[in-house]
């Protein structure tokens, strides 16, 4: 882990069809995990609103304001039994209302942008680490196109020139009986992709997302 690292975790708040958000409750104690573990690095825990002006304006502010090495968002997916780490974010919305009923307020994230931005937290590694400690996990290629994606998308175009970014969806019952990923496997994940994230930097084995 580097001396001095700064490090934003984000999480959701409620959203339409999900009530509960389990990275509300997760990030803020990953964050306590993580300056239990780290105590010299500089750790901002945050929760979006899931709206498509708000989220992304909040996140641009804590980019702006802690310049961290390293933003790690998570999310809930209802086809998650693991974690999914993204390594893409695409230039699109889904015509999808958000937690106040507003529909995004046009087609694309960036008018004049690419098609897609690659993740640049070392996904592939990440997943390799937690296989080897039997956690599942998985990489995506597409984080829909919903607020999952475009916080991706912004925190990728904020931070290209001064830390990584990554985006990691987490079972949506994460916490309820039945769910295969147990909440402590998921704080444990979380350190795991901190740590990889802190100390290992942009990996190009992100493009093995389709294997």
């Amino acid at each position: 882990m580097r001396s001095g690292g700064r490090l934003l975790l984000t999480g959701f708040g409620a959203f339409p069809g999900v009530a509960d958000n389990a990275t509300e409750r997760l990030v803020p104690q990953l964050a306590d995990r993580a300056r239990a573990r780290w105590p010299d690095t500089a750790i901002v825990a945050a929760v979006l609103p899931v709206s498509w002006t708000e989220g992304p304006a909040m996140l641009r502010a804590l980019l702006t304001t802690h310049a961290p090495h390293l933003a790690l968002h998570f999310g809930v997916s209802g086809q998650a039994r693991g974690l999914v780490l993204e390594t893409r974010a695409a230039n699109t919305c889904r015509a999808m209302p958000d937690a106040a009923g507003s529909l995004p307020p046009r087609d694309l994230l960036a008018a004049d942008g690419c098609d897609s931005l690659p993740a640049t937290y070392p996904a592939a590694l990440i997943r390799d680490r937690l296989a080897a400690r039997a956690i599942a996990a998985c990489l995506s290629e597409d984080a829909g196109g919903y607020l999952c994606n475009a916080i991706l998308h912004t925190s990728l175009l904020e931070t290209a020139r001064s830390g990584l970014s990554g985006f990691i969806h987490v079972p949506a019952d994460l916490g309820e009986t039945g769910c295969p990923l147990s909440w402590d496997a998921a704080l444990t994940a979380g350190l795991v992709a901190i740590e990889a994230g802190l100390t290992v930097g942009p990996h190009d084995d992100n493009q093995d997302a389709g294997r």
